[in-house]
């Protein structure tokens, strides 16, 4: 199943030129040296959570990868591989591997509005991605430290006034609630140049 691209959104409080800053400050001299020079960031995301209806099905595991491309440019890309890992009652096995379920494309300049999903700057070396799905919020707060190593904290939270979360049913299409996704592992690095 292929998802339709969505848009991105940028934001930086007053100033377009906080995801420039970001890539000038990390990886000035590759930029300097090469050009125009992009910087990718590779992000995995392991999460499980319960179907409640129309049936319960319990820990269903997903694996979300998503390549992250900066550029001097004032753009950002993503990209999002979203594969199911298997559940308590479907557990993936050598005859039943995990497959990849859908994928997708979003891109924008800075200071771009809408969509949902939005990126923002919080420093010389902090990138924040919200993304709001059905009555949930997933913030990824990505660091690079000195040693130009990644950091990823992932937050799953649940909007004001509801207790589970809609989606998508895998498999069948139809819409389903879901508890909040708990955060089984997170990984994040960068693309050497």
């Amino acid at each position: 199943m292929l998802v339709k691209p969505r848009a991105v959104a940028l934001k930086r409080k007053g100033s377009c030129l906080g995801l420039l800053s970001l890539v000038l400050v990390v990886w000035a001299p590759a930029l300097h040296a090469q050009g125009e020079k992009q910087t990718v960031i590779h992000v995995s995301v392991d999460e499980k959570h319960d179907r409640l209806t129309p049936d319960i099905e319990r820990d269903i595991e997903w694996v979300h990868e998503f390549t992250v491309t900066l550029s001097g440019k004032n753009a950002v890309s993503e990209v999002q591989k979203n594969t199911f890992a298997g559940s308590s009652q479907h557990p993936a096995t050598p005859k039943r591997q995990a497959h990849l379920m859908s994928e997708n494309e979003r891109q924008a300049a800075l200071g771009q509005n809408g969509g949902k999903v939005v990126w923002q700057v919080l420093g010389p070396k902090k990138l924040r991605r919200i993304g709001v799905q059905g009555q949930s919020i997933a913030i990824f707060d990505i660091d690079i430290d000195g040693g130009n190593n990644c950091h990823i904290t992932v937050r799953y939270l649940q909007q004001t006034g509801f207790s589970d979360t809609i989606g998508i049913r895998a498999g069948t299409g139809t819409i389903e609630h879901f508890t909040l996704a708990r955060l089984v592992s997170a990984s994040c690095s960068i693309e050497a140049s």
